[in-house]
């Protein structure tokens, strides 16, 4: 089964991530936060498996469906 056939699983992203998780309890919508991240991370895993096979993806400003901003971070993934 590869990364993006995994489903997500808030116990799996806790055991993972605890810290993440920890300081991201006080939103609101946490878990679709959370549930985005975890995307990113699986096509980063995707990539890393596969560095040949890309996916374009483009988001165009658009911001998260259905979400507000709830909070500034400043937050680096590499």
């Amino acid at each position: 089964m590869n990364n993006r056939e995994k489903q997500f699983s808030l116990a799996e992203v806790r055991r993972q991530f605890p810290q993440l998780v920890e300081n991201l309890a006080c939103l609101p919508n946490r878990e679709t936060w959370l549930k985005r991240i975890w995307e990113i991370e699986q096509r980063w895993n995707d990539f890393r498996e596969n560095p040949g096979k890309t996916e374009e993806v483009i988001f165009y400003n658009s911001e998260p469906k259905d979400l507000t901003i709830e909070g500034e971070f400043e937050i680096i993934y590499a």
